[in-house]
């Protein structure tokens, strides 16, 4: 499928971009709408679909390369390529594997109403919160 019709590759990136995109934005709204615990855990949800955007134009740009090499004819990718685009592909898929499990770290502390020390820092609680706490 990959060489009769390589373009439809490009859906699970550009779904996962505009939903990373999502995330990013809902959490810069995050300050003006949520409590600060809420508004803590969209930042680290942020940081994270940041990171993982980064990852994924890195790996946009490993294939874009490739294709340049064969003058952007799909029908000229030989084995070697392909080997190529597995190792430009590998940190990209190395970073989800440790952000699912990072996510459910996250979750956890958000069910135990916990929030990573570094947010608490970067992000002080307010004069209620740490009464409560």
């Amino acid at each position: 499928m990959a060489k009769q019709e390589p373009w439809l590759l490009l859906i699970v990136p550009i779904i996962s971009t505009l939903i990373l995109t999502y995330l990013v934005w809902r959490a810069a709204l995050s300050r003006k709408r949520d409590a600060w615990f809420v508004f803590c855990h969209w930042q680290l949800c942020a940081r994270r679909s940041r990171f993982f955007i980064g990852m994924i134009v890195l790996m946009a740009l490993g294939i874009v390369a490739i294709l340049a090499s064969v003058g952007g004819d799909v029908a000229d990718l030989r084995p070697g390529h392909y080997a190529i685009g597995g190792m430009v592909m590998l940190p990209t898929l190395f970073s989800v594997l440790v952000l699912i499990i990072m996510e459910s770290d996250a979750v956890h502390k958000a069910n135990i109403a916990d929030v990573p020390e570094w947010l608490v820092k970067k992000f002080p609680p307010p004069e209620d919160v740490k009464a409560r706490g």
